[in-house]
């Protein structure tokens, strides 16, 4: 398959690869070393590839470090399982589209799978004030919810570096649609069933005064694969039961 190229570059450029004196005849072929040579050194469509890599490394924004410089300190507690009714929605981050929302709550018909896509949850609002749950909190949820509640705050405090996330409502950064689905689908379906009454696979953020980066970050999370997003480098989840 290569003989036919071997054969111009011999007639072209024969003084050039065999190093011979310019009559060289036709039947003369390329030294092996040439032919070497020739064959590892990069093409150029290789160094395209290269250099468009090289792009995509210098203009995408890397969520990975973003998210990892973000993580709740220590980071070993930055993975939890919270309450979806201690969520509160983020819209600055990504407002609610209700033709989004009947999509996902279709899917969750069944219920929430173990192993679902995890929550990114910042510790501050989108104005980098805490949240805490409030009377009136408590008053709509319920009692299913208030016992969940219940239980996440007892775990959390038998962890000092947590002590102080009690009673704290969880600002979300991605998940926006899914909590909000997800809660729809509770309330209309299985408002007194406790096994519904879910603490879902979470992410903590310390995002204040940084809510700019933030927002470039769960951009990228989210146009990488929509809410499939894995992030390898965190702690296994503590879960609370």
């Amino acid at each position: 398959m290569l003989f036919p190229f071997w054969q111009s570059m011999v007639v072209e450029n024969t003084p050039t690869i065999m190093g011979a004196h310019e009559d060289v005849g036709d039947d003369a072929q390329p030294s092996i070393e040439a032919m070497e040579e020739l064959q590892e050194s990069p093409g150029v469509d290789e160094e395209d590839e290269l250099s468009a890599d090289k792009i995509r490394v210098s203009t995408k924004v890397n969520s990975i470090a973003t998210i990892e410089a973000l993580l709740f300190k220590p980071t070993y507690l930055s993975r939890l399982q919270v309450p979806l009714c201690r969520m509160v929605g983020m819209p600055i981050v990504r407002p609610t589209l209700s033709s989004d929302l009947a999509s996902l709550e279709a899917d969750f018909v069944h219920g929430y799978r173990e192993g679902a896509a995890v929550f990114y949850l910042s510790t501050t609002n989108e104005a980098g004030v805490v949240e805490k749950v409030t009377d009136e909190d408590l008053q709509s949820w319920g009692p299913l919810w208030c016992a969940v509640n219940a239980r996440f705050d007892n775990a959390l405090s038998s962890a000092p570096e947590l002590r102080h996330l009690m009673g704290v409502k969880f600002s979300v950064c991605d998940g926006n649609h899914r909590r909000q689905a997800w809660l729809n689908v509770i309330s209309r379906l299985h408002s007194t069933d406790p096994s519904w009454h879910y603490m879902v696979d979470s992410i903590l953020l310390e995002t204040q005064g940084k809510l700019g980066v933030v927002m470039l970050a769960m951009h990228d999370i989210n146009k990488y694969i929509s809410s499939t997003y894995t992030y390898s480098s965190c702690s296994p989840q503590i879960k609370f039961i």
